[in-house]
Formats: structure tokens, sequence, C-alpha cells
């Protein structure tokens, strides 16, 4: 789940469904991320819609509205084309059409440019930080690092190792870029040893 508050839409993973032009929520089918408006259209409706399809199994969403989808590495202006771009983690499968494994992907906000950012073995966890456009994602494995990265993944590092069990989400703080973790299941047994 994530907003974009400059448009006033709501975007959100889901499973099965989908595959036209207004998302259908039944079950069956591949995942997708479907975007939802905030508020009503001035006729009252509030019809959502599909902007990516085909995804294997989603993990986790993330946005930044304001980052140019062109690759030019800079925020483009205010209502802007080409602005915003959408983040997602997939697990992927080895026999999909794509290729491409266990990957963190992007598009931009309307489902265009669908593109491998980073690849990944089970990822997991995504969350961008807006103000220095860094991408960080982690995978559902124990001992699994933290990768930092461009919003186009030529640049890519752990900036962790082996400091978490088993990491499963992330989230940046925007006042000072701090990369907040959860993890699963981190002590042995569900047994804490503090209590």
């Amino acid at each position: 789940f994530a907003i974009d508050y400059s448009r006033s839409f709501a975007f959100v993973l889901q499973y099965g469904g989908g595959g036209g032009g207004e998302a259908q929520l039944s079950c069956g089918g591949q995942g997708r991320i479907t975007r939802f408006p905030l508020h009503p259209a001035a006729d009252g409706s509030l019809v959502p819609v599909d902007v990516v399809g085909r995804i294997f199994e989603p993990r986790a969403l993330a946005l930044d509205p304001l980052a140019d989808a062109s690759d030019r590495g800079a925020y483009a202006g205010v209502g802007a084309p080409g602005r915003g771009l959408l983040f997602w983690s997939d697990t992927g499968n080895l026999s999909d059409p794509h290729g491409l494994g266990g990957s963190v992907m992007r598009a931009g906000l309307d489902g265009s440019g669908v593109r491998q950012v980073i690849h990944l073995d089970k990822p997991s966890g995504v969350a961008v930080d807006v103000s220095r456009q860094a991408l960080y994602a982690t995978s559902r494995v124990r001992g699994a690092p933290i990768v930092h990265s461009t919003y186009d993944g030529r640049w890519k590092k752990h900036v962790s190792r082996d400091l978490f069990y088993e990491p499963r989400g992330l989230a940046v703080d925007p006042t000072d870029g701090a990369v907040i973790v959860v993890e699963f299941d981190t002590f042995a047994g569900g047994c804490d040893p503090l209590f």
C-alpha cells in the first residue's frame, strides 16, 4: 500500500483477477498493482484501475511521486509528464515470460516503462528515500543484507550483512533517512529472552 498525495491516489498490491482497464477484485490470476482514487470523481465514482499486471508474487510497494521516470536522475516539476515512480518486490518465477526470477521492479505511476532494478533471491521489503532518490530492498532470507541502490539500479551496495535474522519490511524516516527494518521471528522457538 502506498499513497501519492500529490495526485490523490492510493496504490495497492493485489493477488488475482485484474487484467483489464478496470480492477477486477475477484480471486485467481496473477498479482497486480491497482490505483484507487482517494476522492470521488465529479460524477461521484471511485473507479480503481490496474496500472501494472502480470506480477508473479508481489511482496512490497513503495513510490516516489516526484521522481523523473525518464532515468535522467532528477526530479520532474509539479505537473510534468513522466513524473513519479512505483517500486515493488516480486519473488518472480524462473519460468515466467520475463525470466527475471526474484526482482525489485519499477514503473511510472501510470504503469509504463516496467523494468528490473535489482535482482534478489526472495525479495520482500522495499522502501524509498525520496530526498536522496535512494532505493532500499531486502530478501526474506535469514541473514539477508539490506541493499541500497539508485532508482535506476546502476549503483548498488550492501549496507548491512548478517545484522538481521530474517528481514521482511523496510521503511525510511523522511526526516533523517534512517532505514527501519521489520524482522520475522527473531527468537528461536518463539521465546523472547527478555521475559
